[in-house]
């Protein structure tokens, strides 16, 4: 689910935010999932990933990444992406282009700190887009973050 914070009064956020809640109550699934688009200017390439929208606050559209992914790194080469929800459940696709920046780290904490610990545990353990050897190979990482971080 998205959260809405202080939502600009203005055209295109009020249809967004209608269409959402129609979606909502038409019980899409992965409604927040978005098919984020970047740009590495560095491998000359195009990709395309899916990420949770998590926040809007404001005019801030606010999804969480590993700072080490590939995604991020083509954030940093180039500042622009283009996003596409679909809500089949209502028949409604959204496209957005904007530039990206990060939050701060003290939103960054405050976010991570309200989330389970299993879930951060799984996050931090994942590798996020990274090819794993084997899934026990992955369970052992994900007992040690665990362990590690006292989460248990």
């Amino acid at each position: 689910m998205i959260i809405f914070d202080k939502l600009p009064n203005s055209e295109p956020y009020l249809l967004f935010q209608e269409k959402y809640e129609s979606a909502k109550k038409m019980d899409q699934k992965n409604i927040e999932a978005i098919s984020i688009s970047s740009f590495n200017h560095e491998k000359n390439q195009v990709s395309s990933r899916f990420v949770n929208l998590k926040f809007i606050k404001n005019d801030q559209w606010i999804f969480f990444t590993n700072y080490n992914s590939n995604k991020a790194e083509d954030f940093k080469s180039h500042n622009q992406i283009y996003g596409i929800f679909y809500w089949g459940n209502i028949n409604t696709q959204i496209r957005i282009n904007a530039f990206i920046e990060k939050t701060t780290v003290e939103f960054n904490e405050e976010y991570f700190k309200t989330r389970k610990k299993e879930k951060n545990a799984l996050a931090i353990s994942s590798n996020q887009s990274k090819q794993i050897s084997s899934f026990n190979d992955f369970v052992d990482r994900y007992k040690k973050v665990l362990k590690k971080d006292n989460l248990l």
